[in-house]
């Protein structure tokens, strides 16, 4: 996974050099989160290409049982791209709730901000539908 590690990022890398290079101002997010996609989707392919090599089947080995773990392992690839998705809802500088902590900042002293920040914090603890 080190390896797709590498190519997601040289193909990020080229992606984004092309795309950006002329502009002054982009969201920063924008690179980290393509890479975290490319990088997932890479390995995904990866991890069924592996296991139906090294799974072959045999007369020890179930048939299916290359997909099978490939799918198994694929849901915690996916799960680990989705968990920074839903940080950024709570925690990217275009949040609603970082907003509100930056206003309490301007706004108010030490504490409003100190109990701004705490309600962000609860609010992130579960999902909210808005």
């Amino acid at each position: 996974m080190i390896l797709t590690s590498m190519v997601a990022y040289f193909i990020t890398d080229n992606i984004f050099t092309r795309k950006y290079s002329h502009v002054k101002d982009f969201h920063p997010e924008l690179p980290l989160t393509a890479l975290v996609w490319i990088t997932s989707i890479i390995s995904i392919a990866v991890t069924f290409v592996v296991s139906k090599l090294l799974l072959t089947p045999s007369a020890t080995i179930h048939a299916d049982l290359w997909w099978i773990l490939s799918v198994i392992i694929s849901c915690g690839t996916i799960a680990g791209a989705l968990i920074p998705e839903f940080t950024k809802i709570f925690t990217s500088t275009n949040a609603r709730h970082t907003k509100e902590i930056v206003t309490a900042s301007k706004q108010g002293g030490a504490s409003l901000n100190i109990l701004s920040g705490l309600v962000a914090g609860n609010f992130s603890a579960f999902w909210e539908a808005y």
